[in-house]
């Protein structure tokens, strides 16, 4: 990924795990204090939370998946059709509630 003005998105396999290792996963961000989500991933994508509540009963199942990509310099223009293609793959997916997490 590209540190600013983005030309795509990225969907990113998760490993299967309970919840997120920060020494598979960072997050890279200008402007954004990192270091608290950089020592615990959940923290801005909540798998951990999700996958608890699979075990719960209280959702099905959990995509495998996720998609990022990067908002510093790019234009509205991709900021569109990225939104466009992640609901399109999300659609065919058959995902029926999404997380939309910010930094």
């Amino acid at each position: 990924m590209p540190a600013v003005n983005s030309k795509t998105f990225k969907e990113y396999e998760l490993k299967g795990e309970e919840r997120l290792d920060n020494v598979d996963y960072e997050v890279s961000h200008q402007g954004y204090n990192n270091v608290f989500v950089n020592e615990d991933p959940n923290r801005l994508v909540p798998y951990d939370a999700l996958k608890e509540s699979v075990k719960e009963g209280k959702i099905a199942e959990v995509l495998p998946t996720y998609f990022t990509t990067v908002g510093v310099r790019t234009s509205l223009e991709n900021a569109k059709k990225f939104g466009q293609g992640i609901a399109e793959q999300l659609i065919n997916q058959g995902v029926d509630a999404v997380l939309l997490t910010s930094t």
